[in-house]
């Protein structure tokens, strides 16, 4: 029963659980799961953290934990259900149902707070207001290393639609943290506020994730601003699997011979990958026959990949 899976992206559980890890909760098995990622070009492979053992277990029957999530203070929080039974009605016997103690437990309910040995007291609630904060405020807190500070500071201020915000926010694009120069360009984009000088810029940041979010963000300008098409076709050769593969996605948007070129390039150089195969057919239906004529154009009858295009 798998759910709740949430990425770790605060400041204050240590290793092994700091970096690419997520946590997973598993009421049925009284449970919170950890898993290490690991890149694997396009995508992301999980495995266990802990051999043979769980983060959280719990010899309590009655415990079920349901969510977590990362709080301002970079803690983790474990949300446990806490019920007799966890499953619906509709899947039970009729003899489990007439047993009864379906909803036992309904009155109950617990929260973990979770840090590192010895770590900070949960003193964080004490002045947070977070919404009184102003607009230069606001715009710092997209460079802070907890995810909680970054996402509500840009939340607040899309909400805003301050257009005061728009000199801050370009100086935040020069910044040294890759997380403030990305909550910058999405801030902008839910402002209505962003230049294609800004997307040109940021199609040649150093770091790939911003590369792969701008051209996310370029998909939302292409019709008015279509000199942004030629400054996406420069990164068809970008050494980050991701980015290439985001791109490939982008430029199914669209309809160009240069475009064309670039997807299939971005295709046959990677076409092992059933995702890569995937975003070439996210394309518009339009250019579907196309598609299908370059991949038997280039057929090879013992590299399954190219069946499996067909198939797609």
């Amino acid at each position: 029963a798998a759910c709740g899976l949430t990425t770790y992206l605060g400041s204050a559980v240590p290793d092994p659980y700091g970096d690419n890890v997520t946590f997973i909760a598993e009421p049925v098995s009284n449970l919170v799961h950890v898993d290490k990622l690991t890149d694997t070009g396009v995508s992301f492979k999980a495995s266990r953290i802990l051999p043979t053992s769980e983060f959280l277990s719990s010899t309590d029957s009655w415990s079920r934990p349901v969510n977590l999530y990362v709080g301002p203070d970079g803690a983790l929080y474990v949300l446990d259900y806490y019920r007799k039974v966890i499953e619906s009605p509709e899947w039970m016997s009729e003899e489990a149902i007439k047993a009864g103690g379906l909803y036992d437990g309904y009155d109950k309910g617990r929260i973990y707070r979770v840090t590192a040995k010895g770590g900070a007291a949960a003193s964080w609630t004490k002045g947070l207001k977070l919404g009184d904060a102003s607009t230069e405020e606001l715009v710092q807190q997209l460079a802070n290393t907890n995810h909680w500070w970054r996402i509500n500071a840009q939340r607040l201020l899309v909400d805003r639609a301050d257009k005061a915000a728009v000199p801050a926010l370009e100086q935040m694009l020069k910044n040294n943290s890759a997380h403030g120069r990305l909550h910058a360009l999405w801030t902008l984009q839910g402002i209505n506020e962003i230049k294609p000088a800004h997307i040109e810029a940021a199609l040649q940041d150093t770091v790939a994730g911003i590369r792969e979010n701008v051209i996310e963000i370029a998909e939302h300008h292409l019709k008015k601003q279509q000199q942004l098409a030629k400054s996406l076709l420069s990164l068809q050769n970008d050494k980050n699997p991701k980015v290439r593969f985001q791109l490939l996605l982008t430029l199914g948007f669209l309809t160009s011979p240069d475009a064309e070129a670039a997807r299939n390039k971005l295709l046959f150089n990677d076409v092992k990958d059933k995702w890569v195969q995937i975003a070439a057919l996210s394309a518009s239906s339009t250019q579907t026959a196309r598609l299908l004529q370059a991949v038997l154009d280039r057929y090879k009858s013992d590299d399954p990949a190219y069946a499996s295009l067909v198939q797609r």
